[in-house]
């Protein structure tokens, strides 16, 4: 059976779990403005960078290890 590297502790799980629904807290926030005010769908596009960090620490968080 394979082991599981596991190179984050206690403290970084949560400054991750945190910053991860910090972030898509944000992003649907934003989202939501921006589809309210009629913007652009290529503009709305750039939400993508914010939401891929914000999933990107709650998976890091729940797998506990860091790229």
């Amino acid at each position: 059976m394979a082991t599981i590297a596991r190179n984050i502790g206690p403290a970084g799980r949560r400054m991750r779990v945190i910053g991860g629904v910090l972030l898509l807290g944000l992003t649907v926030m934003v989202a939501g403005l921006l589809v309210g005010f009629g913007v652009d769908r290529g503009v709305r596009l750039a939400l993508f960078v914010p939401l891929f960090g914000g999933a990107l620490g709650l998976l890091q968080a729940r797998d506990h290890t860091c790229v």
